[in-house]
């Protein structure tokens, strides 16, 4: 009922706190840190976005979707084999936990 009308209404009441800010002498220095700090972390955002937009799609951090259980392990241990395995440091300590449950497995 009062969904899209009170979110506006808060919208634009901290609009109105922010902007009075300018007008207050002793809030002023507030304003101004809060603004320099704000384009700060937005800068830094950029920056981390403009880095990662070069990587390849191997490297993406999204969950991989897995059509069933491999070989009757779980689903939550595959996910985490797969997300272990794209690191080139993990991936030799990996693939000896790999050939052990193999072998559990296959035996």
């Amino acid at each position: 009922m009062g969904y899209p009308y009170l979110t506006l209404t808060a919208i634009l009441a901290m609009i109105a706190i922010v902007s009075a800010m300018a007008f207050i002498p002793s809030l002023r220095s507030s304003l101004l840190f809060g603004a320099l700090s704000a384009a700060a972390m937005w800068g830094l955002r950029l920056r981390n976005f403009l880095r990662s937009a070069g990587t390849s799609a191997s490297r993406s951090r999204s969950i991989p979707v897995d059509r069933g259980a491999v070989h009757g392990a779980p689903f939550r241990q595959i996910v985490r084999n797969r997300i272990m395995l794209r690191h080139r440091l993990s991936q030799k300590a990996m693939s000896s936990t790999l050939q052990r449950q193999r072998t559990v497995n296959s035996g």
